[in-house]
């Protein structure tokens, strides 16, 4: 398509020429949709993060950070506070880096057992991983999570969470703890189990399987 417009020559003759005009195509220009770039943006960082429950309140971000930084760089961390806990959400660098809670429920800060969940773990596998629990009752005093490994590992435990109270204002972990299992059947062989537990230098203990929502005397077992 030609542009033709007209002009007039500078001086007295008043003469009129027609000029001709070859318009050139611009090149396109890409429209960057801003909602989509920030679901992008999202969607990239979600698949690097981590949610970590179970953290007790006392615990300093600090040593949260240095327990999860044995995985790889972190970019970011958050925590917030739930009563006498906290909850984390932890940002790596690399996406590598939560590989390992693809079939590991649990991580450790210190000697306390935490359950980690991948941000975008599926709605199935999130009740999976709740949905075969037992509570295991007559531990010692202020056991810890790290003190339980050994019947974690007998029983094929998969995380192991210690209740805690406020007692005249300490913090103190209860006589009890709540395991979950992958599956029925491990939960079943678990019942099935005699565990005695030994703490330091204290004595044998021996340990009573029962469901979540059993009256039961958390030290003797007795209902």
């Amino acid at each position: 398509m030609e542009i033709v417009i007209q002009e007039q020559k500078e001086g007295d003759s008043g003469e009129v020429f027609n000029v001709k005009l070859q318009p050139i195509p611009s090149k396109p220009v890409k429209v960057v949709n801003t909602d989509e770039k920030n679901n992008d943006n999202l969607q990239n960082s979600n698949g690097r993060t981590i949610q970590v429950i179970d953290i007790s309140a006392y615990k300093q971000v600090r040593e949260i950070r240095e327990s999860f930084e044995d995985l790889g760089e972190i970019e970011k961390i958050y925590t917030r506070g739930a009563g006498l806990y906290q909850i984390a959400f932890i940002t790596y660098k690399d996406a590598n880096s939560i590989s390992y809670f693809n079939k590991q429920w649990s991580y450790h800060i210190n000697k306390d057992i935490v359950r980690v969940l991948p941000l975008l773990l599926s709605k199935e596998e999130r009740e999976k991983r709740k949905q075969f629990s037992l509570r295991l009752s007559g531990l010692h005093y202020q056991t810890s999570g790290y003190n339980l490994k050994e019947v974690m590992t007998q029983c094929k435990g998969k995380t192991c969470f210690i209740p805690a109270v406020m007692i005249r204002g300490k913090y103190q972990r209860c006589r009890y703890a709540y395991i979950h299992f992958s599956s029925r059947e491990d939960l079943m062989a678990a019942r099935q189990m005699n565990i005695e537990f030994k703490k330091g230098n204290a004595g044998a203990r021996k340990l009573y399987w029962s469901k979540e929502e059993n009256r039961i005397c958390n030290i003797c077992g007795l209902r």
